[in-house]
């Protein structure tokens, strides 16, 4: 079939329907009081702006792709003989980001609950991680049972701990999501993967009419149950067995994500190298620190991840047209510098108290 116009079709309902139901949702916080079941969450939150956003998102993916299912046989029939998994996990995390959202649940279990619905993917359907294609190797390499389910076990609650961590400022999650998303949309779209494409569509309209209410200044936080819904689906679609074996299966999402997957790789070394527990909050991801360091706005840093996040998709669909040695040389050099320079700038210096409260300080006008 011809994907483009229901493609397009099915990404402008899932908007619309975002786009109405955001406001909604947030009158609803302030109607229901819902700030108040977690009096301990509400210092992170400036003027307690409603933080389940999330809600929208889940609701406008859901109806715009469960109507586009009953309209296009195909992609119902893809929904329910191979995506069906996928749905019942997104479920869990929705939930389990919901109540995290108004009662502060603790990161054991958060993260129990983030396996359980990694799990019922990786071992009910076909999403797993079964090849690994690396760099310079004519060769996929095959990987072992147990290997594979914990490759993939990983990846999706790291992708979906990597959005949860980078939300601390005015449309960064989101608008970080989208570029990444949007790679993988045209990388479904390059390799023929019609149905993957429109699922990659229904949740690029739901997170686009949702930013609109988003981005600085903010009137509404997408929270825990938007950001673990938003990683997961992107984890678990970058495993769809459509594009299991393409030379740049491995490497594209990997690119598409890269400023989250290096905050979340970073923040827990950071914080065992400062005598701190690899899991507590605080306000010195790779974002607060670009404040900090370089005395930018919330908007001037967002937007200058999102051209960071937009070089390194060019990068990866570069990859789709050409696998030469020296794209490939290039991309890798490019990312090592990138991290030398995180390094260099953020963590290099000798930490004491005096540094980490004047950082703090600086980035409390963000959220967390």
């Amino acid at each position: 079939m011809n994907t483009i116009p229901p493609l397009i079709a099915l990404l402008s309902l899932s908007a619309l329907i975002s786009l109405f139901l955001t406001p909604y949702v947030g009158i609803l916080w302030h109607l229901l009081r819902l700030s108040d079941l977690s009096p301990v969450r509400c210092h992170l939150y400036p003027e307690r702006i409603p933080r389940i956003g999330g809600v929208a998102v889940v609701i406008a993916f859901a109806l715009s792709l469960f109507a586009t299912g009953l309209l296009l046989p195909e992609l119902g029939e893809f929904i329910c003989t191979h995506f069906w998994t996928v749905l019942i996990g997104s479920m869990i995390i929705s939930i389990t980001g919901l109540v995290d959202d108004l009662y502060s649940l603790d990161f054991k279990r958060k993260f129990f609950m983030q396996a359980v619905a990694a799990a019922i993917v990786v071992y009910g359907g076909s999403y797993r991680i079964t090849f690994l294609h690396l760099p310079f190797m004519s060769q996929p390499i095959v990987l072992h049972e147990w290997l594979s389910v914990g490759l993939s076990l990983i990846w999706i609650i790291g992708i979906c701990n990597a959005i949860n961590l980078i939300d601390g400022l005015d449309g960064l999650a989101g608008g970080v999501s989208i570029i990444a998303l949007f790679v993988m949309l045209f990388s479904s779209l390059i390799n023929a993967n019609s149905s993957t494409a429109l699922i990659y569509a229904a949740l690029l309209g739901a997170i686009f009419g949702f930013l609109r209410y988003n981005f600085y200044p903010a009137s509404i936080f997408m929270g825990d149950t938007g950001a673990l819904f938003i990683g997961f689906m992107f984890a678990c679609l970058s495993l769809s067995p459509e594009q299991a074996t393409l030379p740049v299966f491995t490497a594209v999402p990997i690119l598409a994500m890269t400023f989250p997957i290096l905050d979340t790789l970073l923040a827990p070394m950071r914080r065992l190298l400062t005598g701190k527990h690899p899991f507590k909050a605080d306000k010195l991801h790779l974002h607060h620190r670009l404040m900090a360091t370089f005395n930018l706005s919330q908007r001037e840093t967002t937007l200058l991840i999102y051209l960071f996040s937009l070089i390194f998709g060019i990068a990866a669909l570069a990859l789709h047209f050409s696998q030469s040695a020296a794209l490939w040389l290039t991309i890798i050099v490019t990312l090592v510098l990138c991290v030398v320079c995180f390094l260099i700038l953020f963590y290099g210096k000798r930490w004491s108290p005096e540094l980490e409260n004047r950082d703090e300080q600086y980035a409390s006008h963000s959220r967390y």
